[in-house]
């Protein structure tokens, strides 16, 4: 016989039990479509970046078909027929003012100027004959505000008569990882896929790149090391080109620091922040050293715990807290 008390327990206990039962399976059924959901915004996210990969790659494709040139030789001259210097150091003056047009251009390599550098033209200034000489880089212009691109930005003809001329100057011998020694002391005068990237000139990245250029390049100039251009690229479209190309992942500079270490001690925050998305977008992986002095996630913890914020980095602790939860998600696993 069970008496009252324990009856009372028992009708008690019996519709709580059930409740929670209920409540345990509801929490099981969540989870089942946490997981699930999960998953398939996972594989949305690589939908949709394999479809961004597909269109870069479709993107590279027409530029190629768009600019096909015929490579350009010196005309010919004749036993006492002189190099026309005047109209060479005319048309290397249009060049370095970005104002030369495609046939002008073609003009220039058939009078015999050198497709790497400008070595017809001096400027009309006399501080010691410093300035850029290197002649691809004059046909680069992005986004980058410093860079501007002369009149070749002013309108959609003249852009495309910048590309079918940088096509030209490949085609008829220009180097695209060309340097000059010494290099004048201007960011302007690196290698020419280096600045293409840091510009943001996606069309001339994909030319040069597709010229043989090297996607690993880097390249020190004074106490500053840049490249690879996948690391200098200015947006994630300029990024994209890049990665189109298979650069290689796990390089690492003379220190011994691979991509991603390299990438989060960049400034602004914002510039290591959209790196990362992208990185993580992309389903890109880094190995690095766990507590190394260049640890990205100890350089994380470091700047969330800075209590003297930079006042030229006005959005680091908005950004950081964000870089911080995608960091661990970029290491490779073994």
């Amino acid at each position: 016989m069970i008496d009252r008390h324990a009856l009372e327990v028992l009708l008690v206990y019996k519709p709580a039990r059930q409740r929670f039962a209920m409540r345990v399976t509801a929490w099981r059924h969540a989870m089942v479509w946490a997981l699930v959901s999960t998953a398939a915004l996972l594989n949305l996210v690589n939908q949709a970046s394999a479809q961004d990969l597909r269109v870069t790659e479709q993107r590279i494709a027409e530029l190629k078909k768009s600019v096909e040139v015929d490579r350009v030789e010196p005309r010919k001259r004749g036993l006492f027929e002189r190099t026309n210097r005047k109209e060479l150091q005319r048309l290397s003056a249009l060049i370095y003012e970005r104002k030369i047009t495609y046939p002008q251009v073609k003009e220039y390599l058939q009078l015999g100027g050198d497709p790497n550098v400008l070595t017809n033209y001096k400027p009309r200034s006399l501080w010691m004959d410093i300035y850029p000489r290197n002649l691809l880089n004059k046909f680069i212009a992005g986004d980058w505000p410093r860079n501007g691109g002369g009149v070749f930005q002013h309108n959609q003809d003249q852009r495309k008569d910048r590309i079918k001329s940088l096509a030209l100057l490949l085609a008829s011998g220009s180097s695209p990882s060309h340097l000059e020694t010494p290099p004048a002391p201007s960011s302007e005068d690196l290698k020419p896929i280096l600045w293409a990237s840091i510009v943001g000139d996606k069309e001339a990245v994909a030319l040069m790149l597709d010229q043989g250029a090297d996607v690993n390049v880097m390249q020190k100039q004074g106490a500053m090391l840049y490249g690879p251009p996948l690391l200098e690229a200015f947006d994630e479209a300029t990024a994209d080109t890049v990665l189109a190309y298979k650069p290689d992942l796990a390089l690492v500079d003379e220190d011994d620091r691979s991509l991603i270490e390299r990438a989060v001690h960049r400034e602004p925050s914002y510039d290591v922040l959209w790196r990362v998305r992208w990185m993580q977008k992309r389903g890109l992986r880094f190995v690095w050293k766990t507590g190394g002095s260049y640890d990205p996630i100890r350089r994380a913890r470091l700047m969330l715990s800075n209590r003297y914020p930079n006042p030229n980095d006005p959005d680091a602790t908005k950004n950081w807290p964000e870089i911080a939860e995608i960091l661990p998600l970029l290491k490779k696993t073994d």
